[in-house]
């Protein structure tokens, strides 16, 4: 863009440009947009703001809570920064922090390999997010960035941070690319790309999503900066190295369980500020590459809840589902969490993951009787579906996938939900245990 501008025009970008100093920007990975103009501007031998350049540095630097992983911003009451640890640190600060590293190593080496080496940390942990077949587990906010996912390893090619082979990395970038281009459903019928996940689904999409909000996956494409005779362009991809089955992210709060190449994600302290729309994207039990998850249309009933992965209790027809934490724990075989859904109900869950799914454990006290169901993932109702109920068992099973759910105690069923709630499939069934909970003033009186 620079090289073809009279001296004039470049004048005239530059003073255009500079006004990002003028401006507020929320203290999350938007800083590193104006860190970002400002080394442009110093590499350009232009004005640039070098103080707050330094400023922006410096508050980002308090963002890094260890081993790789940064929060995204530090949440706080009276502004919009969420400290949510989510893609956004893959696809923004990561990203961002080695576009610096590669254009700022000579200028501010110390920097440069700070970033490079906690982006070396972070994908040890980062590669657990990716499914053998290719997919990454979706969870969390601006999912319709979609092949974005895999922006991280395509910056750490281009900046030389190589944390497994060139091959292994390619593969990662690779298979997610494929599994997103091979499914039509993501475009529109002028071949653009629609906000939503798997389809077009406006009821996932964040206030902040416009019609070009989904090419932010163009990052992915970050290995095209790679010269002609990289090794990239010569390796074939490779398969996933061999990980564990299961891997604790305490600096993420989350915990990831492999299941035959698939993965499902157990978030712990996630969703640091209440955000209506943001509470399905965090507040799952469990998030599938598999099942993906369902965003809830509305609180009345179950149909339109969608309350899949986890346990809602349904008071005067209306569900409520976990919105916050009171606390959390996270071991090295399970995760603890004291939480409540409304006024007048405590829940203690435990969720232990297993070779072949996870065990969940909940201690609740009710000031009233009600309804509770503890549910799995929401199933592609396709039409070769197979449901198989039992008593306090019930499963679901189609052509790709099963899903079943069993309990101690309540009455196992299926329910179906609205349609296009779900992340991944349009049309939906969810297999539940249903439970009556009795207000805990009538168990102490009898």
């Amino acid at each position: 863009l620079w090289t073809p501008l009279t001296s004039e025009e470049k004048s005239n970008f530059a003073k255009w440009l500079y006004q990002i100093n003028d401006l507020y920007v929320p203290e999350s990975n938007w800083l590193f947009f104006r860190v970002l103009v400002n080394i442009a501007l110093k590499k350009c031998g232009m004005a640039y703001d070098k103080e707050k350049l330094q400023s922006d540095l410096d508050t980002i630097e308090t963002f890094y809570v260890g081993n790789g992983w940064y929060s995204d911003g530090i949440a706080t009451d009276d502004g919009p920064n969420t400290g949510q640890k989510d893609y956004y640190i893959a696809f923004a600060i990561h990203f961002y922090s080695l576009i610096y590293a590669v254009a700022m190593i000579e200028e501010d080496r110390e920097r440069s390999e700070k970033f490079k080496e906690r982006a070396y940390q972070f994908a040890k942990d980062f590669i657990y997010w990716f499914a053998d077949s290719g997919e990454a587990v979706p969870y969390g906010r601006s999912l319709t960035y979609r092949f974005a996912q895999t922006a991280f390893w395509s910056m750490c090619l281009v900046a030389d941070v190589l944390p497994f082979s060139i091959g292994v990395i390619k593969g990662i970038i690779f298979r997610n690319l494929e599994y997103w281009l091979s499914d039509n459903r993501i475009f529109d019928n002028g071949h653009i790309l629609t906000i939503g996940y798997k389809y077009n689904q406006l009821t996932m999409s964040e206030e902040y999503n416009a019609p070009g909000s989904p090419y932010w996956c163009m990052k992915a494409f970050a290995f095209m900066a790679l010269p002609e005779n990289h090794e990239f362009w010569q390796c074939n991809p490779l398969p996933l190295p061999k990980l564990e089955q299961i891997s604790v992210q305490e600096e993420a709060e989350i915990m990831i369980g492999r299941y035959n190449g698939a993965v499902t994600l157990y978030p712990a302290g996630t969703l640091k500020k209440y955000f209506n729309k943001l509470v399905d994207k965090y507040f799952k039990f469990a998030y599938s590459t598999k099942f993906g998850f369902s965003v809830s249309r509305g609180n009345w009933h179950f149909d339109s809840a969608a309350p899949d992965s986890t346990l809602a209790f349904e008071i005067d027809e209306r569900i409520y589902t976990r919105i916050k934490n009171k606390s959390y724990e996270i071991l090295k075989d399970r995760i603890i969490i004291e939480w409540s859904p409304c006024s007048g109900i405590d829940v203690r869950t435990e969720i232990i993951p297993t070779s072949t799914g996870h065990i969940r454990k909940h201690k609740i006290h009710s000031n009233f009787d009600c309804i509770a169901y503890d549910s799995e993932f929401a199933v592609d109702a396709r039409d070769d579906i197979v449901i198989d109920s039992e008593n306090n068992f019930v499963s679901v099973t189609n052509k790709n996938s099963y899903c079943s759910v069993y309990s101690s105690k309540g009455v196992a069923e299926t329910r179906s939900v609205i349609a296009n709630t779900n992340l991944i499939s349009p049309k939906t069934v969810i297999p539940t245990i249903k439970f009556e909970i009795i207000d805990d003033c009538k168990i102490n009186e009898n």
